[in-house]
């Protein structure tokens, strides 16, 4: 394959993943240099997720700018805030990590996103509210990924803590009682 046979549109979908995964990578580095290691298999999970869901975010944007008017943003907003944050990212990113970076079963993986879901959900409202808003409000259709993203390092440190070493310190106080 030469990169003159690929379709802009291919190539814009692969530069989205590379980022998404990337930038999941980076926030859990984050979050992981606050117990002064890095575990390969969570790294790997965050990465591997961010690789992943951003095929449908893609679309997703593409979407909203096809289908609102710029000046729709109070909607664009609420349906980022009430359906993908509570119906997408959260389960997604504990699920898969919980499968893959953590080797929980589905049962127990399912067990901690209910756990964690209203903090999740809180963390994602006071992130991702007024990043919609400002986003959609100023940033072209054309970057509003790239503005995502930007924010989402914040968004994988937070969700990173939550799933991975919240996780471990529920668990270790559970045993200790």
């Amino acid at each position: 394959l030469s990169p003159r046979s690929v379709s802009p549109r291919a190539m814009a979908l692969a530069a989205n993943c590379a980022i998404g995964g990337s930038i999941c990578s980076l926030g859990d580095v984050g979050a992981q240099s606050l117990n002064g290691k890095v575990d390969g298999q969570r790294l790997a999970a965050m990465g591997s997720y961010g690789f992943l869901a951003a095929v449908p975010y893609h679309f997703w944007y593409k979407f909203l700018a096809a289908t609102f008017p710029p000046q729709a943003v109070g909607i664009k907003t609420a349906l980022e805030c009430l359906i993908v944050v509570p119906c997408f990212e959260i389960p997604g990113v504990i699920l898969y990590t919980g499968i893959v970076g953590r080797n929980q079963t589905p049962t127990e993986a399912a067990g901690q996103l209910v756990g964690q879901f209203p903090t999740a959900f809180g963390w994602g409202c006071l992130l991702w509210a007024p990043t919609s808003l400002l986003t959609f409000k100023f940033v072209p259709p054309r970057w509003h990924l790239t503005a995502f993203y930007t924010a989402g390092a914040f968004w994988d440190f937070g969700i990173s803590y939550l799933s991975f070493d919240a996780s471990t310190s529920l668990r270790s106080s559970d045993k200790t009682r």
